[in-house]
């Protein structure tokens, strides 16, 4: 099983509260994507193009 670290988690929380159409899952991507200063994804998870700072790529 992996983990993430409290401060991942704790952002992951954050977003998760403030933003309804994003799972936590979807949230905690999103946390690693930040803390890593990842700007682009593959996918085809819609709720993905609705962050500002993330560029998606079906």
């Amino acid at each position: 099983m992996a983990m993430t670290d409290v401060s991942v988690f704790e952002k992951a929380w954050r977003l998760f509260e403030s933003a309804s159409s994003l799972s936590f899952t979807d949230c905690t991507s999103v946390a690693f994507m930040r803390l890593f200063k990842v700007k682009k994804i593959a996918t085809f998870d819609k709720d993905f193009r609705g962050i500002k700072d993330i560029k998606v790529y079906p």
